[in-house]
């Protein structure tokens, strides 16, 4: 009995230090360019180095993430870099490259959780430690996000995030009345437009009811022309595309095509903006703003080249 109380202890002490070593009981914090980073789900510490959920990635250094569940990957993207990284494997690709990494992403309840040090750094990211206050310090020297002031840098943040559930939710409405419009019954497309059309009449409404900085003033007045274009699209998706209403049908390709281009051009202006430069709509833009004064016509403005070469392009 002595012998197996014995062994009793040794195995949960075992335990708790393997566990304080994957997953080690800190309270982290991050801070980008001075401003502290919350983040949905806790970072955490695995084999000395901070792990934090993918979503950071995307939302706080605003690269394109991509999450492939057949192969367990996660591809990050910015202007200049690739990155593919795989569950469980310290091997990352790096533009092609082969680098090793001090700890590989893991899934932890459910949620991705990549390396900060590691993708930090390859980006071009200064990193530093606090022990005391358990603080990942990153610096962005090359973003122009850094010369914006806190409100400034809160509200491109909040921007992006918003941007981004509109496009998910648009694209996920698209899946299911185009892509995969055979695999769902009726009943079915009308649930997922309902709740599609939920979220997005929500986000629309933060948008609108959102202050911008003097700074953004021109790109946010893009934006509300923007998302004012989907919210009529998203009204007349379930008559065109479940009714089979072929005016509202042309409507909604119409009303898509504005939503694209002036997301386009909302995107162009921000970056302006943020690197404190006028903005000036490139030719394409310019000509797809004068025909679209001309013509309410969706037929005529698709059929016309350039407004073509501009949507191959968005």
């Amino acid at each position: 009995m002595q012998k197996m109380k014995k062994n009793l202890v040794i195995l949960a002490t075992t335990v708790l230090l393997c566990t304080s070593n994957v997953f080690a009981n800190r309270d982290i914090k991050i801070t980008l360019d001075g401003n502290e980073i919350k983040t949905d789900v806790a970072p955490f510490i695995k084999e000395e180095r901070t792990l934090v959920p993918i979503k950071f990635i995307s939302e706080a250094l605003n690269y394109d993430v991509k999450w492939n569940e057949a192969k367990r990957t996660v591809a990050i993207k910015s202007s200049d870099k690739n990155m593919l990284l795989t569950i469980d494997n310290k091997n990352i690709n790096v533009d092609g490259q082969n680098k090793v990494t001090d700890v590989a992403p893991a899934i932890y309840n459910d949620r991705t959780y990549v390396p900060v040090r590691f993708i930090s750094e390859n980006f071009g990211i200064d990193v530093d430690w606090n022990d005391e206050t358990s603080t990942v310090i990153l610096k962005n020297n090359k973003s122009p996000l850094s010369s914006l002031s806190l409100s400034e840098k809160e509200y491109v943040n909040a921007i992006e995030n918003y941007k981004r559930i509109n496009n998910d939710k648009i694209n996920e409405l698209k899946s299911y009345f185009f892509e995969n419009a055979d695999k769902f019954s009726v009943a079915e497309k009308e649930q997922k437009y309902d709740e599609i059309s939920k979220v997005i009449d929500e986000n629309i409404r933060n948008i609108a009811n959102m202050e911008a900085p003097a700074k953004f003033k021109n790109s946010h007045k893009f934006l509300i022309e923007a998302v004012s274009n989907g919210k009529l699209m998203i009204q007349d998706f379930k008559t065109a595309l479940i009714d089979g209403d072929s005016t509202d049908a042309t409507k909604v390709i119409d009303l898509f095509t504005r939503y694209s281009i002036k997301m386009n051009e909302t995107e162009k202006a921000l970056q302006s903006e943020i690197k404190g430069i006028n903005y000036t709509p490139d030719k394409d833009i310019e000509i797809y703003n004068e025909k679209s004064k001309e013509t309410g016509n969706a037929k005529n403005l698709l059929e016309d080249e350039t407004i073509k070469n501009l949507l191959n392009r968005v």
